[in-house]
């Protein structure tokens, strides 16, 4: 662990994009860090632990869950963005609206609208 400028604590085993950042990261600096790589979720993985997720931690019904993780499998496998899609279902945010938004930033890192 080391200390930042700003006084935080910085922890080397702390999650990373590993795949995004191997080209960039210096050997010398990436020896210290633990590399754990994950595969990712079957489609039928992906549903489930989507539905899981939106209805334990963003209080979701079973429909809305159902609904987001089978809209999203095709165009994800992270569990973060049916999160974020409950949250925007939570907002107001209509079903159409979440469809549109996702189909459309899905190749893209950075969401815009």
């Amino acid at each position: 662990m080391s200390n930042s400028p700003s006084g935080r604590v910085i922890s080397p085993m702390r999650k990373l994009e590993m795949h995004d950042m191997m080209p960039v990261i210096p050997p010398e600096l990436l020896s210290r860090f633990l590399v754990v790589e994950f595969k990712q979720y079957s489609r039928e993985e992906f549903i489930q632990v989507s539905r899981h997720v939106l209805k334990v931690r963003e209080g979701l019904t079973e429909e809305e869950a159902d609904e987001i993780a089978r809209l999203l499998v095709d165009s994800t496998r992270d569990v973060r963005d049916s999160v974020k899609a409950g949250r925007l279902l939570k907002s107001g945010a209509s079903i159409e609206f979440i469809e549109k938004f996702f189909k459309r930033n899905s190749k893209q890192k950075t969401l815009t609208w």
